[in-house]
């Protein structure tokens, strides 16, 4: 039987506290912000910050995925994608890690390109 954690018990990869933190939009930027800072040691310039962004499949039938937290950095002007970022806090093992990577990358890179541009549009 499943025991439910107290507060006290909880961290930030626990699904439940991480999308509750991230609920409000200036905490979810400056989680967003604090996270990448220490994993890639950059600082982000512009950024818009979703919590739990979905992606359907491109069947019915297809598998989709649910971003935790979804950010993308902007170009200096402000309206360009530059970068975007997929925090998924996950304490379930690396089992299947770079499968689900890749397939999350792809979808993600397939919904962020538009019919006829050029590749090098990617963010």
């Amino acid at each position: 039987m499943y025991k439910h954690k107290s507060f006290d018990e909880l961290n930030l990869i626990d699904s439940f506290l991480f999308g509750y933190s991230t609920e409000n939009p200036k905490n979810a930027e400056l989680i967003a912000r604090i996270i990448i800072k220490r994993v890639l040691k950059r600082d982000l310039k512009r950024v818009r910050i979703t919590q739990e962004k979905s992606y359907l499949g491109i069947t019915p039938d297809a598998h989709g995925i649910r971003m935790d937290l979804y950010v993308e950095e902007l170009e200096e002007n402000g309206e360009e994608l530059a970068t975007v970022y997929d925090i998924e806090p996950n304490k379930y093992g690396l089992k299947d890690l770079p499968k689900r990577s890749r397939f999350c990358q792809a979808l993600t890179d397939a919904k962020s390109l538009s019919a006829g541009k050029s590749y090098d549009k990617l963010p």
